[in-house]
């Protein structure tokens, strides 16, 4: 061999062992980065998975306060965003790892993914957008309902306020006492007719009576014993009692003139005589009962007999005589009235 040959041999072998060297040196290389690389993506999982309890508390706290989430439903969305979130670092690391072009393409819909229960959740208590059009247009019917039954509360309120002012004018009108022009509908009551003998002593009034002082002491110590018989009706009570007692509060009053009764001229014998028996007369005829209370009811009086009916004129002369000198007793003196 020539040395050319020799030196071309030694060249090839060179470049030969030049080219092993540094194939190795390249194999060598990109086995270490990619050792480095696991490496790196091996850190950031472990480093996820110690994240993992800190992030779900921070998931957790975030959807509460701005979703009001509670419950089962905020454990899953929770757990559903975690899930995504590793489902988008896996796809990282693969396209960090691989520097594969397919898997660059698809990060646009991994982070969709990530970003797709986000999206979804809703506040509890809210609507969907769809619903708000209807609840607008129910919430304008029932303005106008409320304003029309507005109106019609406002219409009954008048009728019920016109109403009543009209029952109390009438209320008033009736209370109001009537005019002086017209007649008193209340009318005092009239008062009882006079008895028959209501004449005789209006009557007998008149006439000046003189009574000895020996008859004035024997009417006052003898009872009125006789009114019962002669008087058959019975006689209303209170009118005769003030006067009994207005004499009673004049006795003590009385001038010393009464003595000068004594001297003057008795009445004639035949005149007394004719006037009792017109009074006797007139006592006998029968008198209307007067109306009684049902409170009080007064004992009945007997009823007159045919003996008293049948009395002599000398009897009723008599009692006649004693009703005179008792009303005489009554009315007093006519000194005293003079």
């Amino acid at each position: 061999m020539t040395t050319l040959e020799i030196g071309a041999l030694i060249l090839a072998g060179e470049f030969a062992l030049i080219a092993w060297i540094i194939l190795f040196m390249m194999m060598r290389h990109q086995h270490k980065r990619s050792h480095e690389d696991h490496a790196h993506a091996g850190a950031v999982m472990r480093r996820l998975e110690t994240d993992e309890f800190s992030r779900r508390d921070a998931l957790t706290s975030l959807f509460e306060s701005t979703y009001h989430l509670e419950g089962d439903d905020l454990a899953a969305k929770v757990d559903e965003y975690i899930v995504r979130e590793k489902a988008f670092y896996s796809a990282m690391l693969s396209l960090y790892l691989s520097r594969d072009g397919a898997m660059l393409k698809k990060i646009p819909e991994e982070l969709t993914k990530v970003l797709t229960p986000l999206a979804e959740m809703t506040p509890t208590g809210m609507i969907d957008a769809s619903q708000l059009n209807d609840l607008e247009n129910e919430k304008a019917a029932l303005a106008d309902e409320l304003a029309s039954t507005k109106d019609t509360l406002e219409e009954l309120m008048d009728e019920y306020m016109a109403a009543f002012k009209k029952n109390q004018d009438e209320a008033t009108a009736e209370e109001t006492p009537a005019p002086a022009g017209e007649p008193d509908q209340a009318a005092p009551p009239e008062p009882p007719a006079p008895t028959p003998s209501e004449p005789a002593d209006n009557q007998l009034e008149d006439v000046e009576f003189d009574i000895l002082p020996e008859q004035v002491d024997v009417e006052a110590s003898q009872p009125d014993a006789a009114a019962p018989e002669a008087i058959v009706a019975p006689k209303p009570e209170p009118e005769p009692e003030p006067v009994a007692e207005e004499a009673v509060a004049e006795e003590p009053t009385a001038t010393p003139e009464e003595p000068s009764s004594l001297n003057e001229e008795p009445i004639d014998q035949d005149a007394l005589d004719a006037m009792l028996d017109a009074f006797g007369t007139q006592n006998q005829a029968p008198q209307p009962e007067p109306e009684q209370e049902p409170e009080q009811e007064p004992e009945p009086e007997p009823e007159p007999s045919s003996a008293t009916q049948a009395e002599s004129p000398e009897d009723e002369e008599a009692r006649a005589r004693e009703e005179l000198e008792g009303l005489a007793d009554l009315f007093g003196e006519p000194a005293d009235k003079k």
